[in-house]
């Protein structure tokens, strides 16, 4: 017997075998097995990123930045031309759905796409949704009635959300793990100046062209957007013919997740505005979405064979911390974007371009700390103290400007604004960077889509619960002041739905001083809620796991020997 197992170890290069007992023979045997070291927290990448120069990586995410660029452009610019729209249509009572289709296909086809981008390919994806993104532009700029205009801003919203997500799955997959934070800080510069040159440009195009030309604007830059992705983008292309790819699409899991999703978020924009929020119909909104998302759930973990979202993700607390860290940070930065300009028409008599212009100290502290945390990312390797410091940051921003009053000095409202600028810079690219690094290359565009939606769905939710809250405190006051000069009710009525009333030459020194102090109290009390939910998300970031990027992507996983006993009898 012993003979045998030295001949054997002989021809299989099987190692010498391990003194037992006298009762046994045995001998190690080591089976080539994959390393399965968790690695999770540092640089998960198995496959290197395309060999490609600094230049010509600078050039592809300046491409992709364009189609950024005028996705989020296209969100903000619309907004300052609403009123000549409606009253080009007559129909002022519906344009805020101008808005809200926009909304409510932009957030609810966002996590879709990470799973559809891993079927269909990234280049092809990304196309794909600039295509659907100028379809939807073409048809609003020719758009002759509200009801068409209402519709293909909802087309708009589903090209759009697919190109915030993509592009940053693609530059996520071009550069190393280190370099991320580098190259996504470009994103947020982005992100930033469209959300600043959105307002300004929108004024403009609707006083000297048309408002049609906000429209066709997206169409030139997304032509040359998509010709440097055509010529430049090069990405792993994937495998199998269009019948095998269709056949791996979670039909079911989407169709429920996007009726269930968009329940609910038509529940937070009809609620409070066109219906109370105990009406039958809000209240059904949102049990029937509810429970149509938990049925989404049970099959994703139960019978999808390729969900569109793998729920094991959420085992993993640096995702399920970061995620949740980012959707309740970004309430405070909607809340500054959203209700600071209000601050500003209300205490200066500002008009809607003026306002716009309010936030630029906020852009460009945000633009500046989010290029250098990210530059700074990439040569440290830390990502974990710049999201922890962000939120810190934030908070204070969120607290100090809560106390602003119709007093308080400009110098000061600049340098709050500045500060919370500060802390959005630092936490938003690294969160997306920690997250993308804390799963397994295969789930990278899932991961990434996830935060994405976590981002602009907190602004569909926050402004909803902000706006709900300004309503209810405002009228409080509003009512408290009327009750002590029933002499003013008529302005003070007429004040809930526009402020600027207070500046009306018929308005009395005592009215609009009494109209002023609500809508300023009422802005404070925003800001004391907003600060609350975002010193929850720092309290979030204290619970994920420390870890380091490291330079370059670990090679392929070796194979490690594991050891296994034959035994045999005497």
């Amino acid at each position: 017997m012993n003979t045998q197992l030295q001949d054997m170890n002989t021809t299989n290069n099987i190692t010498k075998p391990t003194p037992k007992p006298a009762s046994n023979n045995s001998v190690q045997i080591e089976i080539p097995q994959p390393n399965t070291e968790d690695r999770k927290g540092v640089d998960s990448l198995e496959n290197e990123p395309p060999e490609l120069s600094n230049r010509r990586k600078y050039i592809i995410v300046a491409g992709l930045c364009m189609s950024l660029f005028l996705s989020v452009l296209d969100r903000t610019i619309v907004s300052t031309v609403l009123p000549t729209i409606g009253n080009k249509f007559n129909a002022l009572s519906s344009i805020s759905w101008v808005l809200v289709s926009n909304l409510l296909t932009s957030t609810a086809f966002q996590p879709l796409y990470g799973k559809l981008s891993d079927i269909f390919g990234r280049k092809q994806s990304l196309l794909f949704t600039i295509i659907v993104f100028g379809v939807g532009s073409i048809i609003s700029g020719c758009a002759n009635n509200i009801t068409t205009l209402i519709i293909s801003r909802g087309i708009t919203g589903i090209g759009a959300a697919g190109i915030s997500v993509l592009i940053q799955i693609i530059i996520s997959e071009i550069v190393t793990v280190r370099e991320r934070g580098k190259f996504a800080s470009l994103t947020s510069a982005t992100f930033g100046v469209a959300s600043l040159a959105g307002p300004l440009l929108g004024g403009i195009i609707a006083d000297r062209l048309s408002w049609r030309w906000c429209f066709f604007i997206n169409l030139p830059i997304g032509a040359i957007a998509t010709v440097v992705i055509i010529t430049l983008v090069k990405v792993k292309p994937t495998k199998g013919s269009m019948k095998e790819k269709v056949k791996k699409i979670d039909f079911l899991g989407m169709l429920l997740f996007l009726i269930g999703l968009t329940l609910i978020l038509l529940a937070l924009n009809l609620g409070g505005v066109s219906f109370p929020w105990k009406s039958p119909l809000v209240v059904s909104f949102f049990i029937v979405g509810f429970i149509i998302l938990c049925i989404f759930v049970l099959v994703e973990m139960k019978f999808a064979v390729q969900p569109i979202i793998p729920m094991y993700l959420f085992r993993n607390r640096n995702v399920v911390c970061l995620i949740l860290a980012l959707f309740l940070a970004s309430f405070g930065m909607y809340g500054v974007t959203y209700y600071m300009p209000l601050y500003y028409t209300v205490v200066h008599n500002g008009t809607a371009e003026m306002s716009g212009v309010f936030l630029v100290p906020y852009i460009i502290t945000y633009v500046i700390f989010s290029i250098g945390s990210g530059n700074l990312i990439s040569r440290t390797g830390h990502t974990v103290r710049f999201f922890q410091v962000g939120t810190f940051i934030a908070v204070v921003g969120q607290v100090l400007t809560s106390t602003l009053s119709a007093t308080t000095p400009r110098a000061l409202q600049i340098l709050y604004l500045a500060i919370s600028g500060v802390g959005t810079g630092c936490y938003t690219q690294s969160i997306m960077v920690s997250t993308q690094a804390s799963v397994e290359p295969k789930d990278l565009a899932v991961v990434t889509s996830l935060i994405m939606f976590a981002f602009f769905s907190s602004g569909a939710i926050s402004v909803s619960i902000i706006s709900t809250i300004l309503k209810a405190n405002l009228n409080a006051r509003l009512a408290e002041f009327a009750s002590q000069y029933p002499e003013y009710t008529d302005i003070i009525e007429a004040s809930k739905n526009n402020a600027k009333v207070a500046y009306d030459a018929s308005t009395t020194y005592t009215a609009r001083n009494g109209i002023i102090d609500a809508y300023v109290k009422s802005l404070q009390r925003v800001f004391i809620v907003t600060a609350v939910i975002v010193a929850v998300a720092f309290i979030s970031t204290l619970f994920v796991k420390n870890f380091v990027l490291e330079k370059k992507p670990k090679p392929q996983p070796t194979e490690k020997p594991e050891t296994v006993n034959l035994s045999t009898q005497k």
